[in-house]
């Protein structure tokens, strides 16, 4: 994670697994939970609860189907 997203995401307060998510969510724009695990290394166990607590927060828009999609809000509507 660079600095300046660090900084960043230490500004909202989000956790150091939040944080991660979030800035991987941003590079892909909509994914599953699985592929997202996947690709930030989050345990498959956390990254449901990670991703809930981004969503409750804001910062994200659950997208309904099977298998459910995450996609970050953009970042003025944070």
């Amino acid at each position: 994670m660079s600095e300046d997203a660090s900084g960043w995401f230490d500004r909202l307060g989000l956790t150091e697994y939040e944080a991660t998510a979030l800035e991987e969510l941003l590079a892909l724009g909509r994914t599953t939970a699985p592929n997202l695990a996947e690709a930030t290394g989050i345990p498959k166990a956390r990254i449901y609860g990670v991703l809930e607590s981004l969503s409750d927060r804001g910062f994200v828009k659950v997208i309904p189907g099977r298998p459910k999609e995450y996609q970050p809000k953009a970042p003025d509507e944070m």
